[in-house]
């Protein structure tokens, strides 16, 4: 068995848990698991970022899956997903005044999004 891939999964696990904590979200996961998870319908997901693993240089993008949402919140969350990751898209490449009038847009629609308000916090920080 090779311990290095074994490893890197636990890390990763490891990361994704933590960070569940962070984006105040129950369900996270990993590109790896996105391949599988398009041959599967019915779920609910959303691009989030990148994340660094421990050990790693190249970073691991991450999804937010949200089909244990309540039904309400999993309408508005797909309603505003499109702008989400173009807000995302945005706040990534550096431009921070537009993204943070997205994610505001989409606070509107969605008050409980708690990735977005994260996100707004992050920007919030940025400011500073």
């Amino acid at each position: 068995i090779d311990v290095t891939v074994i490893s890197d999964g636990v890390n990763l696990a490891s990361r994704l848990e933590g960070l569940t904590k962070t984006y105040d979200t129950p369900f996270l996961f990993s590109e790896s698991l996105l391949e599988e998870s398009e041959k599967m319908s019915g779920l609910y997901f959303r691009y989030l970022g990148q994340v660094y693993v421990k050990g790693k240089s190249i970073p691991q993008k991450i999804y937010e899956l949200f089909n244990a949402d309540e039904p309400e919140q999993i309408e508005k969350k797909l309603k505003t997903k499109e702008k989400f990751e173009l807000a995302l898209n945005i706040f990534f490449s550096g431009n921070f005044v537009d993204s943070e009038k997205l994610f505001r847009e989409i606070l509107r629609t969605n008050e409980n999004d708690t990735v977005c308000q994260y996100y707004l916090n992050q920007l919030a920080i940025q400011s500073h």
